[in-house]
């Protein structure tokens, strides 16, 4: 028997809805994180790993040595390197171990759905081994 696997397709979400307009349309100049992903409401998605280095922000980092993220580009919106998101950090607790880590977001990851995060190596190894390639995590900002 042969299998196959079939990828999901991603549908993007309406704008309509009250957490997704004001983030993804223009973040504020603060950097304020409108009330999404915050300690009280945190967001949940994949977590994946990337090898980092020169990121969206304009900033080149060295993934196997640093705690780096890159949020999905639906958060992050058309903006890079003066976006209000860059140099914030945010916490990142992984479901499956339960272990957490915090890491700076210096990244846009264009193939994150939601509320997925591309983690660096680094980030992804303090919740879990690299082999699982894809879990799941709440995350928040700290800033």
């Amino acid at each position: 028997e042969t299998l196959v696997y079939v990828a999901p397709v991603y549908t993007p979400a309406a704008e309509t809805t009250a957490a997704a307009a004001p983030v993804s349309s223009s973040p504020s100049s603060s950097g304020s994180s409108s009330g999404v992903c915050t300690s009280g409401n945190p967001c949940q998605g994949d977590i994946t790993y990337y090898e980092a280095g020169l990121g969206a922000c304009g900033v080149t980092n060295n993934g196997t040595l640093e705690n780096v993220v890159a949020l999905p580009h639906v958060l992050m919106g058309s903006l890079s390197n003066d976006n209000p998101y860059c140099g914030k950090t945010i916490t990142i607790q992984c479901t499956a171990t339960g272990k957490t880590t915090t890491a700076t977001v210096v990244d846009k990851c264009m193939g994150c759905e939601d509320y997925a995060i591309d983690l660096s190596n680094a980030a992804f190894l303090d919740l879990d081994d690299l082999a699982v390639g894809r879990t799941t995590a709440t995350w928040w900002f700290n800033n």
